[in-house]
């Protein structure tokens, strides 16, 4: 490898390792906005952010251009790859001519290969997706009551106290049976909605602090896990203190039976999750009207407009059979639930 090249790779190592550091710290402000309540610290936090939103969008373009600097390289050394293998392989044809049963032989070993590789790639693609044992709800009484989502499509889903946070998981790894660690499409370690505390820490000098998340799954009861290292490695010991468990329950607090409400009651419920949603003050909320129907298939439906543009839907909500309110693509072909528990 030419020293230019060692160079240029070296360059772009340092600047992925800042942008994931600088994604951390996106991370840790995000986390610390979902639990803070007072205007002025979340105005502070937010600029925090955006400044850390600009800084990383702007090493994710240099990394761009550094690796476009790359290209004509590597395409040199695929070319050089490809010509070789094509020398090894006229060589290994012209040897097959002298020996027609040593031919059988290859091309029944080639036979085998080939169906063994297509195996193996029929297993990668497999374990892009989520393990199908986790797909469904999932909820907690703890922490004031957490539903997790999970989606066929590898979304999670989380919603804890009428605040809900989406994210997208690429693939996964399964540790041991039942021990599932995920890589979220953000390439951070960290998946966001399997986090149920504050995390802190920074490690020592040269040794910074990493986390990891993941699932354990026992039946119907998942245990979120999260597990941190200062080591290369990460040492991957199962816990069990947070149990979730198949379905969705309502809590002891609902002393509004949500499966007969009133028409006000959907508006002021519906309006709260929104208003929750997207951190509404109560004098924004009142730039917003929620329009209520009853449909054919007996469900309640919902939709969120502005009083300046009543004829655009902003948010869809409905109440279904069970008395929970999920929240909907505005065509109607996708359902989560976002609330168990009526509040105005």
């Amino acid at each position: 490898m030419s020293a230019e090249k060692m160079k240029l790779e070296n360059h772009i190592d340092k600047d992925a390792l800042k942008t994931k550091n600088i994604d951390k710290q996106i991370f840790q402000i995000d986390l610390e906005l979902s639990q803070t309540a007072d205007p002025d610290e979340r105005k502070k936090l937010e600029a925090l952010r955006a400044i850390y939103v600009k800084r990383f969008r702007e090493n994710k373009r240099r990394q761009f251009m550094k690796r476009l600097l790359l290209a004509p390289l590597i395409f040199l050394a695929l070319i050089a790859l490809y010509l070789f293998l094509s020398f090894n392989r006229d060589t290994a044809d012209s040897q097959k001519s002298w020996a027609q049963s040593g031919s059988t032989v290859s091309e029944a070993v080639s036979s085998n290969s080939s169906s063994s590789a297509a195996s193996a790639s029929s297993k990668a693609q497999a374990s892009d997706r989520l393990p199908a044992e986790l797909i469904g709800t999932w909820t907690t009484g703890d922490y004031g009551g957490v539903i997790l989502t999970i989606s066929k499509d590898g979304i999670i889903t989380k919603t804890q106290d009428n605040y809900v946070m989406s994210e997208e998981i690429i693939r996964y790894e399964e540790l041991a049976p039942n021990v599932y660690r995920f890589y979220p499409a953000s390439g951070s370690e960290l998946a966001s909605s399997l986090i149920f505390s504050g995390i802190g820490g920074t490690g020592t000098a040269g040794h910074p602090l990493r986390y990891a998340t993941g699932i354990y799954i026992n039946g119907d009861t998942v245990y979120p896990q999260l597990w941190s290292t200062i080591e290369e490695d990460f040492t991957y010991t199962v816990k069990t203190d947070i149990k979730m468990t198949r379905g969705q329950k309502k809590t002891a607090s609902s002393y509004v039976d949500t499966t007969d409400l009133e028409k006000e009651q959907v508006q002021y419920w519906v309006l709260s999750v929104f208003a929750s949603q997207n951190r509404l003050s109560n004098a924004q909320k009142n730039d917003y009207f929620v329009n209520v129907k009853l449909y054919n298939d007996q469900l309640v439906y919902a939709s969120v407009r502005k009083k300046s543009a009543a004829d655009e839907r902003i948010a869809l909500y409905r109440v279904n059979a069970d008395g929970y309110l999920e929240q909907g693509t505005l065509e109607a072909t996708d359902w989560a639930v976002v609330s168990t528990t009526y509040s105005e």
